[in-house]
């Protein structure tokens, strides 16, 4: 029997005789991150390897196992890999299965070194100076990382932390990490759900630890799932119901091999540890199908959505024609929908594709019923750092209400087609609005005077914008027929800039309504814009302003429609 033989063997009958040398549950560690040892004195044989002694003497030729490097001739370099692991990658020799696997599958070879202790946690691999030390050598192509069974579940926050240390130690050496997301126990705790549902817990936490440097992740546990449901004769799990058997070792290293390589495996004539050839090669034939996450596929030679892309819409080749998109799995658009570069529109209102795919209106108008046009006002996000393009000193919602937003909102609104003017973002307590409501209103210059005419104070000497002057505006654009009207916009001098409107409506309300929207609106346009804003958005109106009118607890504010 060949040395590879002979540790398949041990394999086999250490799980048979239920000797695995690890527990079931979270393993005690010693203060360095390794297990318990087994150790029972320097003259006293491990009782494990005593059991490994007596079953290679018991075998008989029956037992032995088919020699590692049998399969076809590989081409290339070899794939040189540490594996990092517990128990789960000691038991049954993993390194070994996927050396033998990759030497059996065409430009798939696989050197590999292993690093293991019974129980250990992903911390106690961090403390362990060996591990450290060669992954900080970058002498290996690739690292595949394994935690602790329930690690994951039961110490999240820890797992996560030392996911990121081993992470952020690949990334310095530009080394690629495969993350060896494990099964679930064959009967879970019921905390943990149902042996599906801990998979899919297990592999959440696994998916978050590749992320950072867009590692692959194995998804052992998907397929010991797919191979319980579809091969139940198979027997995966060892007696404790946690570790694998000689089949669920290969049916990992199957998995692992092709995160490692990115090949689909093969397994060699004969099957190690003496499995039947077509349980084996059922087995191995799942790895394929957990190369991607759930709802993904694998075509041509990369993941993809299968939920949403249109050239593999639903599987792999299935090519959305024409523009249409791939919505759930399935081609086209749902009914008064059409398909513009690939996306579902209404080419009734869709301003990008008005009443034909490709028919953008121009900025600030609208689509309706197929045709652009313009509207008397339109509310446009946008954020302190465009206004700031306009007026530098517009550059924090500090500064919205001030002169400076003021004169941003009129000239960002007035570069619109359809609009000529424009007031906000509205300042104040929270919410916050990141927006501004453009018009087309009547722009208005005239002498603070004839403001002062109005309010008194308002004469651009005592107040040049505030609540006096809010309210002369207001009745000056109203003397000239208009609903109301906001500003200044400009100041110069003794001239005051203002717009008037007539697409709004004047509400009469308290300032006790008003704070229900923003607590600290007191008798100013400043400091009671938010307000007035969510007042009139709450009445169903575009946005508004004010107050225009001040008397006690009672105000009056201006609501815009389009």
């Amino acid at each position: 029997m060949d040395l590879w033989g002979w540790r398949f063997s041990c394999g086999l009958l250490l799980v048979l005789a239920g000797c695995s040398g690890a527990s079931s549950t979270l393993e005690p560690m010693t203060s360095d991150g390794r297990g318990a040892p087994n150790d029972a004195g320097p003259d006293t044989k491990n009782p494990i390897d005593a059991s490994i002694e007596d079953a290679v003497e018991d075998a008989g030729p029956d037992v032995d196992a088919a020699p590692l490097d049998a399969g076809a001739p590989d081409t290339g370099p070899p794939l040189r890999a540490l594996f990092v692991g517990n128990s789960y990658t000691s038991v049954n020799d993993l390194p070994a299965v996927v050396r033998a696997l990759g030497a059996a599958t065409p430009g798939a070879a696989v050197e590999a070194e292993v690093i293991t202790m019974d129980g250990a946690l992903l911390s106690g691999h961090w403390a362990n100076d060996d591990v450290r030390q060669r992954i900080a050598s970058g002498s290996f192509d690739a690292v595949v990382l394994q935690g602790q069974s329930l690690e994951p579940l039961e110490l999240t926050e820890d797992f996560d932390y030392y996911a990121s240390l081993f992470a952020g130690a690949l990334a310095e050496t530009k080394t690629r990490g495969v993350w060896f997301a494990t099964w679930a126990r064959r009967v879970p705790e019921p905390r943990y759900g149902t042996p599906a549902q801990m998979t899919n817990s297990l592999e959440t936490r696994y998916e978050l630890a590749a992320k950072v440097n867009g590692d692959p992740v194995a998804r052992v546990g998907a397929a010991w799932q797919i191979a319980l449901g579809e091969l139940p004769s198979v027997v995966l799990y060892a007696d404790d119901g946690s570790h694998p058997t000689p089949a669920g070792t290969l049916l990992a290293g199957c998995v692992i091999l092709q995160a490692l390589t990115g090949k689909t495996p093969r397994v060699p004539e004969p099957a190690p540890f003496g499995i039947e050839q077509d349980a084996a090669n059922s087995l191995c034939a799942i790895a394929p199908r957990v190369r991607c996450d759930t709802g993904m596929g694998f075509c041509d030679g990369a993941c993809v959505d299968l939920e949403y892309n249109p050239a593999h819409c639903g599987a792999c080749g299935v090519e959305c024609s024409g523009s249409d998109p791939c919505r759930n799995r399935v081609c086209g658009c749902p009914p008064g929908r059409t398909g513009c570069s690939r996306n579902c529109v209404d080419l009734l209102t869709d301003p990008l594709n008005c009443g034909v795919c490709g028919a953008p209106c121009s900025a600030g108008s609208v689509c309706e019923r197929g045709a652009c046009g313009c509207k008397r006002a339109g509310r446009r996000d946008v954020t302190p750092a465009e206004l700031a393009t306009l007026r530098p000193e517009c550059n924090s919602r500090d500064a919205f209400g001030s002169a400076a937003c003021n004169e941003a909102a009129y000239g960002y609104c007035a570069a619109l087609d359809c609009f000529n003017s424009g007031f906000g973002p509205p300042s104040g307590h929270a919410p916050v609005v990141d927006s501004v409501m453009c018009v087309a209103g009547d722009v208005q210059s005239t002498a603070y005077a004839t403001l002062a005419a109005q309010v008194a104070a308002c004469d651009g000497i005592a107040e040049r914008a505030g609540q006096n002057c809010s309210s002369a505006i207001h009745r000056h654009c109203a003397s000239l027929g208009a609903v109301s009207g906001f500003g200044p916009i400009t100041s110069s001098g003794d001239a005051a800039t203002f717009t008037c409107v007539s697409n709004a409506t004047v509400i009469h309300t308290t300032f006790d309504a008003l704070r229900a929207f923003a607590s600290r609106c007191v008798a100013h346009p400043v400091t009671c814009g938010v307000a007035s804003w969510s007042f009139c958005t709450s009445l169903g109106h575009a946005g508004g302003f004010g107050p225009v009118e001040v008397s006690g607890n009672d105000a009056d504010v201006v609501c815009v429609d389009p």
